[in-house]
C-alpha cells in the first residue's frame, strides 16, 4: 500500500510570508496542533510550523522565522510501512506528502490506525505498551497536577481513587479550560484586540500547552475528580491490536487506558506504539510472502 491511498489530500496549510496570528487562527479554527507551510507564490513546501514553535518564541512575528525547515517528509508514492517507520523514530505526529517539491497531501497518526485496524492484527496490545503510565489519584490538586504533567511530558493522566479503580481521565484541555488564565498577559503578548471574537480566546486558551503557560494560569483549588471526564474509553490489556487502533481512531483519542480483567489500570496505549505494530505486521507479511514465492 502506498501513502496516497491513506493521505488526507485538503491540507491546511500556512503561508510564508505570513504571520503568527494567521497561523494561529487556521489552528484554532480547524482544532489542529500544526501546520505546513508553503511559499506564497511557488507553493513550495518552506517548512512546518506547531503551536509548540508560537509559544515558544512569543516574540517572534513571522511565520518564516518561526517554523522548522528540517522537514520529514514521503512521496505519494512511498510505501506505507516506511511512512510509519518515520512516525516512530522521529516522534512525529504528522508528515508533508511532497511530489515535485509541492505538498499535495499529509499523513497524520489516525491515518495510520485506519490501516492497522484492517489487518486482521491478532496480537494483544499490552505488547506494545513501551512507555510508562502516570496515573494521579482523584483528589489531587491541579496545581500538582499540573505539574505533574509537566515533568512526566504527558497531556492526558488516567485518575484512580483510593482503592486503585480507574474512574476518569485528566487531560491538559481540561485543565486549561477551568484555569482562570491571565487574560490581559496573553492578550497583550498575542496582539488581540478587546474586540476578538470569543471563540478566538476560548480556543487560544484551549491550545495553550502546559509548559508553555504554566506561569501565566491561576489554578483554581479543585480537586482532580471535579473536572476529569468520568466517562473512560477504556480497553482490556488483552485485546486485539486492530480493534484498539479502530477504538482509537473512531473516537480520535491519542492515547487509551488499558485494564486488567480485573478491570485495574495496567497501562496506556499511544498512538504511536500502535504505529510499531503496523510496521511489524507489515515486515511480517512480507517476510511470509518471500517465503511462500520460494
Amino acid at each position: 500500500m502506498r501513502v496516497k491511498q491513506i493521505m488526507t489530500r485538503d491540507v491546511i496549510t500556512a503561508t510564508a510570508p505570513g504571520s503568527r496570528q494567521e497561523a494561529l487562527t487556521k489552528m484554532l479554527e480547524h482544532n489542529i496542533s500544526g501546520l505546513p507551510v508553503v511559499n506564497k507564490s511557488s507553493g513550495k513546501l518552506m517548512g512546518m510550523v506547531t503551536r509548540k514553535d508560537i509559544f515558544n518564541h512569543p516574540s517572534e512575528e513571522q511565520i518564516a522565522m518561526l517554523m522548522s525547515s528540517k522537514l520529514i517528509t514521503v512521496t505519494p508514492y512511498t510505501s506505507v510501512k516506511s511512512a510509519a517507520i518515520k512516525f516512530v523514530e522521529n516522534r512525529i505526529n504528522r508528515i508533508p506528502v511532497v511530489e515535485r517539491e509541492k505538498l499535495v497531501g499529509i499523513v497524520t497518526p489516525t491515518d495510520m490506525l485506519r490501516v492497522l485496524e484492517g489487518m486482521d492484527n491478532q496480537r494483544k496490545v499490552e505488547e506494545y505498551v513501551n512507555r510508562p503510565c502516570t496515573p494521579i489519584f482523584s483528589d489531587t490538586p491541579l496545581a500538582t497536577v499540573l505539574r505533574i504533567m509537566h515533568l512526566s511530558n504527558a497531556s492526558a493522566m488516567p485518575v484512580l481513587n483510593e482503592d486503585g479503580r480507574l474512574v476518569g481521565i485528566l487531560t491538559d484541555r481540561d485543565i486549561f479550560n477551568t484555569a482562570k488564565i491571565k487574560e490581559h498577559t496573553v492578550i497583550s503578548q498575542y496582539g488581540m484586540g478587546a474586540d476578538e471574537d470569543d471563540w478566538t480566546w476560548e480556543g487560544l486558551r484551549n491550545i495553550m500547552q502546559v509548559f508553555h503557560a504554566e506561569a501565566a494560569i491561576k489554578m483554581p483549588k479543585l480537586p482532580a475528580h471535579k473536572i476529569m471526564n468520568p466517562k473512560v474509553v477504556k480497553v482490556y490489556s488483552k485485546t486485539p491490536v486492530d480493534q484498539v487502533a479502530e477504538i482509537m481512531r473512531r473516537h480520535d483519542f491519542g492515547q487509551l487506558p488499558l485494564v486488567d480483567s480485573n478491570d485495574r489500570l495496567t497501562g496506556m496505549i499511544y498512538s504511536r506504539d500502535l504505529i510499531t505494530a503496523l510496521v511489524e505486521f507489515t515486515e511480517a507479511g512480507s517476510k511470509g510472502s518471500k517465503g511462500s514465492a520460494g
